[in-house]
């Protein structure tokens, strides 16, 4: 596949260069010979540049500033002649940010459309999420340039997109994220001086194999901790006790596979607990799931969630995660294919930059 990367930025900002290492990382580990991004300023000179590169790349990534980035995806979808909808998954995200007033209601009505068509690929905000247009064997990836929210877009959902028209995540590829995720939380945890304790296999042994020999001991592990567990009720309990143990402000504990009794669909049970309680999450196995594959991805997952700490402690033994999870995940690397041509949106694109 022959691949692109074009950026839109009125200046270079460290967080705009952290956004694009992390896309750049991505895209080459599914294409090798991946060149740089191409820098624009110019909307409508980034637009001509997307329009013939159209011509002959397979996929086409476009990374936008954010003070650029709504208005730059309005125009893209004219440019394609694709309407817009109301994402759905998007809008309820947002609601309770309206509702409470910290955005306003031009800023929640330009975050929750996208193109008709388009595979939504979601940040933690729900605030400038990315998006994948696809129409046979060509792709346009649109995301956010800035970190955090482009290793977001990246890490939760780049990856898993890439290993679907790939034929699979390849091993260097989930090397690749799996540290690059490691890094992220262990940045957040060294930065923030937060005590965590793990317990578990096989994530103890992913966490123990990243973990740098000049490490501050804020991330601990216990790879002969008995997480064995008949319950949820257990569960917590263990998680509780390896707080105390640990003498931590968090514990993780990834318990051993079980098969849901409703669905008869097996998943992997985690508990999180702080001082204030413990939340209990499900993460369902995703069809023709190996074992790798199926731990490597809770790993992630678990992972990318601890990132927003405060988010996710705040219920004593209530499932936050269940069946939703599981539809999330399927919702991030589910291919929909766009009313998308590639000769008429060439000429749709030129006709809006002359015009």
């Amino acid at each position: 596949m022959n691949i692109k990367l074009f950026s839109l930025e009125k200046q270079e900002l460290p967080e705009s260069e952290s956004g694009k290492k992390s896309i750049l990382d991505c895209a080459k580990s599914f294409f090798p010979d991946c060149g740089g991004f191409t820098s624009f300023t110019s909307q409508k000179r980034m637009l001509l540049a997307v329009s013939q590169s159209l011509r002959a790349a397979d996929v086409v990534i476009i990374a936008v500033q954010n003070n650029m980035y709504n208005a730059t995806k309005r125009m893209l979808s004219s440019a394609l002649g694709i309407k817009t909808a109301v994402n759905e998954e998007v809008a309820v995200a947002l609601k309770p940010l309206l509702h409470s007033g910290k955005i306003k209601e031009n800023i929640y009505d330009v975050n929750v459309r996208f193109p008709v068509g388009a595979e939504v690929m979601l940040t933690e905000s729900a605030l400038t999420c990315g998006f994948t247009l696809s129409s046979g064997a060509q792709h346009i990836i649109y995301l956010p340039v800035e970190a955090p929210r482009a290793d977001e877009t990246v890490l939760g959902s780049l990856y898993d997109y890439f290993g679907k028209i790939c034929d699979g995540i390849n091993s260097r590829a989930a090397e690749v994220r799996r540290r690059s995720i490691y890094n992220r939380f262990a940045e957040k945890v060294n930065d923030e001086k937060i005590r965590i304790a793990f317990a578990g296999t096989p994530a103890v042994g992913y966490i123990s194999g990243y973990i740098p020999k000049d490490d501050k001991g804020y991330i601990i592990t216990d790879d002969k901790y008995d997480c064995s567990a008949e319950d949820d009720t257990t569960l917590i309990n263990k998680a509780r006790e390896l707080l105390s143990i640990k003498n931590t402000q968090y514990s993780v504990i990834f318990g051993e596979k079980a098969v849901d009794a409703e669905a008869q669909d097996e998943f992997l049970p985690v508990a999180v607990a702080d001082e204030s309680g413990t939340s209990t999450i499900k993460l369902f196995r995703e069809e023709n799931e190996s074992d790798d594959e199926f731990f490597s991805a809770c790993f992630n997952k678990v992972l990318l969630m601890l990132c927003s700490l405060n988010q996710l402690c705040n219920s004593d033994g209530e499932d936050c995660d269940t069946k939703a999870d599981r539809l999330l995940r399927k919702s991030l690397i589910r291919l929909t294919c766009a009313v998308l041509g590639g000769a008429s949106a060439i000429s749709l694109i030129i006709a809006l930059i002359m015009g």
